[in-house]
């Protein structure tokens, strides 16, 4: 079961340890990027890192972490009429160090302000709003003298 899916933006490995790692070999026999690979590349820039490091890995896998949590996956393998969402992981991260892409970097309170803190606003079904059935923690804790 392999899933296929494009590369948006510009990318560079010259840095990655074992690029072997990245690629698998196409029904031709050529190498191309493996689906963590382009899913990888295809997530940096939307959370703001564009650059796996030691230094920045840690600090990636948070910023993905959180936005599978805010929005699933947005990747997918399908077999016979079936999608099976996938998760990039801390270990795909970690075969990526060295990996660059182009966009912009921002900090973390950057990252929630775009990903979190204005999402769904004023959608009624949001799970911001839908919490505690639509009661404040404030509200609980006041009517359970808490």
């Amino acid at each position: 079961m392999e899933g296929e899916i494009f590369v948006i933006p510009k990318w560079q490995a010259h840095n990655v340890v074992n690029f072997e790692q990245l690629v698998k070999l196409d029904s031709g026999g050529g190498k191309v990027l493996n689906f963590a690979s382009c899913a990888l590349i295809n997530t940096m820039p939307m959370v703001g890192i564009t650059e796996i490091t030691e230094e920045t890995k840690r600090d990636l896998w948070v910023r993905i972490a959180i936005f599978h949590a805010m929005n699933g996956s947005l990747f997918y393998f399908e077999q016979e009429d079936k999608k099976t969402p996938v998760f990039l992981t801390q270990q795909d991260i970690d075969r990526h160090i060295g990996l660059s892409t182009e966009g912009a970097n921002y900090s973390f309170v950057e990252f929630i302000d775009r990903w979190v803190a204005n999402r769904n606003i004023e959608d009624e079904t949001s799970s911001a709003r839908c919490a505690n059935n639509f009661r404040s923690m404030l509200d609980i804790c006041l009517a359970n003298k808490a």
